[in-house]
Order: structure tokens, then C-alpha cells, then sequence
């Protein structure tokens, strides 16, 4: 047996902002928040935010790079000539998730220092200010920070650059001084402990094919630390999957089930229960065997070089 959760990420209110949450994608170091992917920079990326020339793969917001997000580039790259790759304490690539474009950064400026703590700096180009991307960045990678056993974040802002004291303030900062050149700000925690174990969870997601006009559920697994955190990366490969496919949307529903055994020949990835009245196969043919379904034969699937559905 296991545990579910149900969740519709639509909006009441299409203009409010919703409540950042950060997910860890451990294989690719990328952190997800509620609107943006804060995503790794590689040596690569680097180099091309520094000579000012996108890839064919990089998306780029117009007025990005900004000379500070060269400047950042140009140190992350001297780092790992020195040291080595510095991730997770390295810089990351703002990107919407809507769009995928690139529209500021932010990173670490070295790794944890003796007292557990780091500096950070972060910057949002001026077509996409004023949308709240940069607080929820920024809380992101507090959020990040504090899991990885950091115990102290500070960041400072030249002394007329009030709208970076509101951002540092939003994301949960405070004043902690200031000299001639900037303000300081900071956040500590003292209740710090390790990053929970990963569990299994699987996560059914709901999309509509328009030109088929049919609908679609599917089934992913993730290793994660919370029903949000399996919502979240199963939602962003929803978009993924949506993104590769002509005429294809999420419809922005999730189930999430965490399993008690790891995934396996027999193990349980998910269920669900459902209260009703109706006898068995009236049950069956309301909710699933309604003829209107898009199956074939395990033999005919495979002809297709699909995979078996009975």
C-alpha cells in the first residue's frame, strides 16, 4: 500500500502569483519554482553568455545577457579552471517555464565557507522586471541552499538600488549593515538538518489531444522528498512531453502516489480509490471500459512497436 495525492495547479486567479516551491532534479542539478527553471550553467553555456553568441538550443529573452550576467559567466568559468566545476554552488540560467527563455541569473560566488555559509547574486533583464521572477529565484535557491546544510546566505546591493533591498527583503532576507559602496542583507538558520530521504512516487498526468479529440493519462515515476516535489517534476515533463507533440496540452491535473517498495517486478506504482454505489461491471464501463477508449491487442501494439495494453 501506499499514499496519494491529488493536485490541479490551475489558477482561481490567472494574475496571482503562486507560492514558489523548489525541486531538486538530481540528475541535472537544475532547481524548478512554481514559474521558472533555474538551470545549471555548463562551461559551454558560460562561454557563449561571455563572447554574447546563443546556441542553437539557447533561448535567450531579449536584453540577456546583461554585462553582470557576463561578469558572473566570466567567473564561473574562472573557477572551474582553477578548481573545478563548483556545482551545486555555482551560478544557474534564469528560464521561464512557460517559454523556456533565459531572462536573468543567479548563482553562488564559492562554495560554503568554514562557518557554513555563502554569498549570492542574481540579476533579472529589464524586459521581464516587475513580474516577481527575481524574489522567487532568489527564495528558490534559499530553499536550495538551506537543504544542502547551509546555515547563513548574504547579498548586498549598491546603496540607490532599492529594488534589489525589496527583492532580498521579499525573499526572506534582512538588513545586516552597510558601508560606503552597499547595504548587506543576510538570512540564518539554526535548525538545519540533511535533505530527507528520496522516496518513490508515481505521478498520473491528464492531457488532451485536440486534433485526435481525445484525452490521455500517463503514468511517471520519481525518486522525490514530497508529494509537491514529484508533482512538480512530473508537471514539468508533462510540458516537456507537450512541447515535442503538435496540438497536445496538459490540462494542468496531477495525481501523485508514493509507494512503500522500491519499483520493481510486483510492486504497486499506483492506485486509487473511488466511493461509489454501482455494481462491478456498471462501475467498469462508467469509468473505464467505455468504448470510447484507443486500444489494440497486446499483439497488435506490439506489431507497432508499442508497448502491450490489455
Amino acid at each position: 500500500m501506499g499514499s496519494w495525492r491529488r493536485a490541479s495547479t490551475a489558477l482561481d486567479n490567472p494574475r496571482a502569483i503562486p507560492s514558489p516551491r523548489v525541486i531538486v532534479l538530481p540528475a541535472m542539478s537544475d532547481l524548478v519554482t512554481a514559474r521558472l527553471v533555474l538551470h545549471a550553467m555548463t562551461v559551454g553555456e558560460a562561454g557563449r553568455v561571455v563572447a554574447g553568441e546563443p546556441g542553437s538550443g539557447d533561448r535567450w529573452a531579449p536584453g540577456y545577457p546583461t554585462d553582470g550576467d557576463v561578469f558572473a559567466a566570466r567567473r564561473f568559468l574562472g573557477t572551474c579552471a582553477d578548481t573545478g566545476d563548483p556545482q551545486p554552488f555555482g551560478n544557474y540560467e534564469i528560464r521561464r517555464r512557460e517559454d523556456g527563455r533565459a531572462i536573468g541569473g543567479l548563482g553562488f560566488h564559492g562554495p560554503v565557507d568554514a562557518d557554513g555559509g555563502v554569498t549570492i547574486g542574481y540579476g533579472i533583464v529589464p524586459s521581464a522586471q516587475g513580474q516577481g521572477y527575481a524574489s522567487e529565484a532568489l527564495r528558490g535557491l534559499l530553499q536550495f541552499a538551506r537543504a544542502q546544510g547551509v546555515t547563513c546566505v548574504r547579498g548586498d546591493a549598491d546603496h540607490d538600488n532599492v529594488a534589489s533591498h525589496h527583492v532580498m527583503t521579499a525573499a526572506g532576507m534582512r538588513p545586516a549593515g552597510q558601508d560606503e559602496r552597499v547595504r548587506y542583507f543576510e538570512i540564518t538558520w539554526t535548525d538545519v538538518t540533511p535533505t530527507s530521504e528520496l522516496s518513490w512516487y508515481g505521478v498520473r498526468c491528464v492531457f488532451r489531444h485536440r486534433e485526435l479529440g481525445v484525452y490521455e493519462e500517463r503514468l511517471t515515476l520519481w525518486r522525490a522528498r514530497s508529494f509537491d516535489e514529484a508533482i512538480g517534476r512530473g508537471e514539468l515533463e508533462a510540458r516537456e512531453y507537450c512541447a515535442d507533440l503538435d496540438a497536445v496540452e496538459y490540462v494542468d491535473f496531477a495525481e501523485a502516489y508514493r509507494m512503500y517498495d522500491e519499483p520493481g517486478e510486483g510492486a504497486e506504482v499506483f492506485s486509487l480509490m473511488r466511493e461509489s454505489g454501482l455494481p462491478a461491471d456498471e462501475y467498469v464501463g462508467r469509468f473505464f471500459a467505455t468504448g470510447a477508449e484507443r486500444t489494440a491487442t497486446a499483439a497488435a501494439r506490439t506489431d507497432l512497436g508499442l508497448g502491450e495494453q490489455r
